[in-house]
């Protein structure tokens, strides 16, 4: 319930959260709307994304993510939300071909709500309002070394209720790390981090937000399966626990479910799916909140070619070179045994290696041309 003048709006969830309140925790933060989370693909797996790549959503969660994605991507989401809430968002990431491997990245955030009650003093039915947030997201990765990402992004919020406005400036932070573990990243990010949002002559803090998890991308036949976990703590709230599964066996088919503590309404956990036809992706999520209805969510994303080699493809090309070099020594001192055994190293680093296939064949031909003339005498 706000009250301007002699005018009052009834509206019992707002402060940019709109929906959020009822349906997660009360809070005393402003831009609540941040808890809905962005990208179909996250949320359908319960927003555990602080340490998964692969879109244009990772500036969203964690942008030191934005470092391991190698193509340029753009992106639109559309979510119809419970009680006549709806959350857009455009995104693109935008990788570049440098040696410390940059990205950028820019995003537009918008949710709006119509139809709200106004009554005056005396408690009068008036006019409906209308409510609406937009936000702007800069983003900027790069990666320090093959075992570390940082990222960071400027974000500057707008939010209006009837007549009134406010805005506010914050600043996201974050790490992606690929483990020693095959297949195994962890991340984390402090978000929304600023002085926070005044309407009227009241000042409501912003939702700083601490997220860390881990994702495992676990190898099936020539598939894969990934897991996620995530925990993250919102200021003035509860820590919230998140995990999600994203199951790839189908080629151009992905089937995801996650589950979060969070919600307070319905089911507490969330389904998706993701198709791709050559360049185009498209991601769908559904999310129960019981009696208040369903959360559906459309994500349609662009995919061009990489511009670039991911940091895990460049390694192995360069293991498997220098292992190439070590067998082309052996070779000179006429092992060839032990040339082979390294040789042998090298292709299972990185099959593409040319000049490894090459000289197998050459020693295996120096091999049997030895044998045949041992045979011979």
């Amino acid at each position: 319930l706000f009250m301007f003048g002699n005018r009052k709006i009834l509206l019992a969830i707002f402060s940019a959260g709109f929906a959020v309140q009822p349906l997660f925790s009360a809070g005393t933060n402003s831009l609540e709307f941040l808890n809905l989370g962005c990208g179909s693909r996250s949320i359908a797996l319960a927003q555990a994304s602080s340490a998964a790549s692969d879109d244009t959503s990772s500036m969203f969660y964690n942008p030191a993510a934005l470092a391991t994605i190698n193509e340029f991507k753009a992106s639109f989401m559309f979510n119809e939300h419970v009680q006549n809430l709806h959350h857009s968002h455009i995104g693109a990431v935008l990788p570049l071909n440098l040696p410390n491997r940059a990205t950028l990245g820019v995003g537009l955030y918008n949710l709006s709500i119509r139809n709200i009650p106004e009554y005056d003093h005396t408690g009068r039915r008036l006019n409906s309002v209308s409510a609406y947030t937009n936000m702007l997201s800069l983003s900027y990765a790069q990666e320090i070394s093959y075992w570390l990402m940082l990222g960071a992004s400027v974000k500057f919020a707008q939010e209006k209720l009837h007549t009134k406005e406010a805005s506010a400036q914050m600043l996201d932070l974050g790490f992606w790390h690929p483990t020693a573990v095959p297949w195994l990243s962890i991340g984390g990010s402090l978000l929304n981090i600023g002085p926070g949002m005044k309407y009227e002559n009241e000042k409501f803090p912003l939702p700083r937000t601490l997220r860390y998890g881990a994702s495992y991308n676990l190898p099936y036949l020539n598939r894969s399966i990934l897991l996620l976990a995530e925990n993250f703590k919102v200021k003035n709230e509860n820590s919230v626990f998140s995990a999600g599964v994203e199951i790839n066996t189908i080629p151009h088919l992905s089937f995801r479910t996650g589950y979060s503590s969070l919600k307070k309404s319905g089911s507490k956990s969330s389904f998706g799916l993701g198709f791709r036809i050559g360049k185009i992706r498209l991601d769908y999520a559904l999310a129960p909140f019981g009696s208040l209805g369903d959360s559906h969510s459309i994500t349609f994303e662009y995919l061009m070619e990489p511009v670039r080699k991911s940091a895990r493809h460049q390694l192995r090309e360069e293991e498997s070179e220098v292992l190439y070099n070590r067998a082309v020594q052996a070779y000179i001192r006429e092992d060839e045994i032990g040339a082979l055994k390294v040789l042998k190293r090298a292709r299972k680093a990185y099959p593409e290696n040319s000049k490894v296939s090459k000289l197998q064949k050459e020693i295996a031909n120096s091999l049997y041309e030895k044998a045949d003339s041992l045979y011979i005498k």
